[in-house]
């Protein structure tokens, strides 16, 4: 390649109708039209096409099917893949999220336990004051986590602003 020589990349496929004077190139419609003074005065016109989801819309779904013969059925097959796995995702943090709750559920009742546990010693000893502290804090402790639960102060939303007014 000399100096002079540049590589161009190649153009999308063009139709152009005689016509009307309308081109059409990958989506884009570009028209010349001549004004009462002889001047050109160009428009360009773009067309974009957007959906959301695992499958494409009916019109798009048959495209891809002439294209490629059993497109079709491998974008189902894709779909069907995919929300299986949004299930078992699904399933599985269900799961966890019990198995969490349990384990924290027991932690409480075991440390519960120790706590009560410490005060009868304590009490068995003649500390009254220190034991009956422990079944304080222990009864105090099992009384919030019944009335504020499992989210505790989080779980109530704000319902007023800083001036007073509800939202």
């Amino acid at each position: 390649m000399t100096g002079q020589e540049r590589k161009h990349p190649p153009h999308p496929p063009e139709k152009r109708d005689e016509s009307s004077g309308l081109q059409e190139s990958a989506g884009a419609q570009a028209s010349g039209r001549a004004d009462a003074s002889g001047q050109e005065e160009a428009s360009l016109v773009v067309r974009t096409a957007a959906y959301s989801g695992p499958l494409p819309p009916a019109s798009e779904f048959a495209r891809y099917e002439s294209v490629l013969p059993g497109a079709a059925d491998r974008i189902l097959a894709m779909a069907e893949k995919e929300q299986e796995f949004q299930i078992e995702q699904a399933r599985r943090a269900l799961e966890h999220e019990c198995r969490n709750r349990d384990r924290g559920q027991w932690f409480g009742f075991v440390s519960l336990l120790a706590v009560l546990g410490c005060g009868f010693g304590l009490a068995w000893l003649g500390a009254y004051k220190i034991a009956g502290t422990l079944f304080a804090v222990a009864i105090g402790a099992v009384l919030a986590a019944f009335i504020l639960g499992r989210d505790g102060w989080r779980a109530r939303p704000e319902t007023e602003t800083k001036d007073g007014e509800e939202k």
